[in-house]
C-alpha cells in the first residue's frame, strides 16, 4: 500500500482495529505522547501517570450503527474518556452547538448527513476549526484517505474495530 506523502498523515491503522490501536490514535490526536503498544484502560494509565490528564476529557462519538457505538464507547469510556453519541452529521452539529469537546470521531457514510458534510459544516465555525476530528470507516481505500484530509479531518481509523475476545 502507498501511502501519499503529501496527505500528511502520521499513522494509519488497517482492519480489525483493536483498542489499543484506537486508544493509542485517540491519544495522539488529543496531542498526547502514547509509550508502549499494549491497551491501557484508565486505572493503569493514571496509575503509571501516562494519560493522567487526558481522564475525563470529552469525545463525541459520530455512528449510526448501534453495535459500533456499543464498543467505541465501552473502549472509550475504559480509556477514562467521557463519551457522547450523535447518530449521525446533522444531530453532531446540533450537540455541537451547544456542547464542547476534545476530539470528535466521525463515520463517513451515516444517513441525513455523512461525516464529510458533517466536517466541512464544523471546519466553517471558527470555535471549532482545530477541534481534532477523526473518521472512522470500512472503507480503507488511498482515496478515502485524501478526501477525509481535504474535508478537514486530521486522521483516519478504519472499522470494524476489533476487540479482543
Amino acid at each position: 500500500m502507498v501511502v501519499s506523502k503529501s496527505a500528511d498523515l502520521e499513522g494509519f491503522l488497517i482492519k480489525p482495529v483493536s483498542p489499543s490501536m484506537l486508544f493509542d490514535t485517540t491519544m495522539n490526536v488529543l496531542g498526547q505522547e502514547v509509550y508502549g503498544s499494549r491497551p491501557r484502560m484508565a486505572a493503569d494509565a493514571a496509575g503509571a501517570g501516562i494519560g493522567s490528564d487526558l481522564l475525563g476529557k470529552r469525545v463525541l462519538l459520530v455512528e449510526d450503527n448501534q453495535i459500533n457505538q456499543e464498543v467505541a464507547v465501552e473502549i472509550l469510556k475504559g480509556a477514562g474518556l467521557r463519551v457522547q453519541v450523535a447518530s449521525n452529521g446533522s444531530e453532531a452539529l446540533s450537540i455541537l452547538d451547544t456542547a464542547t469537546f476534545d476530539a470528535v470521531l466521525m463515520d463517513l457514510q451515516m444517513p441525513k448527513m455523512d461525516g464529510f458534510e458533517a466536517t466541512r459544516r464544523i471546519r466553517t465555525q471558527d470555535r471549532l476549526r482545530d477541534l481534532p476530528i477523526v473518521a472512522m470507516t470500512a472503507n480503507a481505500m488511498a482515496g478515502d484517505r485524501e478526501e477525509c484530509l481535504a474535508a478537514g479531518m486530521n486522521d483516519y481509523v478504519s472499522k470494524p474495530i476489533d476487540p479482543p475476545g
